[in-house]
């Protein structure tokens, strides 16, 4: 988004900064830096990393919508429905093993 800025500027680096686009371009990388943290944090980063990077294949799709106002076909977002729905699965999948290995090392209180 920050490249579009900058095309939709003619090149301009302090003409850029007057659409929108580079501001929504570090709201987006913010969010998914705070996001991706918390999952450290918590220690759900099996599941919190998946999803970012799910994401991330679907970022270009949304913004060539949002830009050129270019849909996809039927078969494209089927596919994406299916890359999203097994980035998902295995993240769970994975998340349950984690939390049940995490439970029976854990002592009892």
């Amino acid at each position: 988004m920050a490249d579009v800025a900058l095309v939709r500027a003619g090149g301009d680096f302090f003409g850029q900064l007057s659409n929108p686009f580079p501001y929504i371009a570090l709201s987006f990388g913010i969010c998914a830096t705070v996001v991706t943290q918390f999952g450290f944090l918590r220690a759900r980063a099996l599941e919190v990393v998946p999803a970012v990077n799910s994401a991330a294949i679907i970022t270009p799709l949304v913004l060539e919508v949002i830009i050129y106002e270019a849909w996809p076909d039927l078969t494209q977002f089927l596919l994406i429905a299916v890359i999203v729905t097994g980035v998902y699965i295995l993240s769970v999948g994975a998340a349950a093993r984690v939390s049940e290995t995490k439970e029976k090392h854990e002592p009892a209180t």
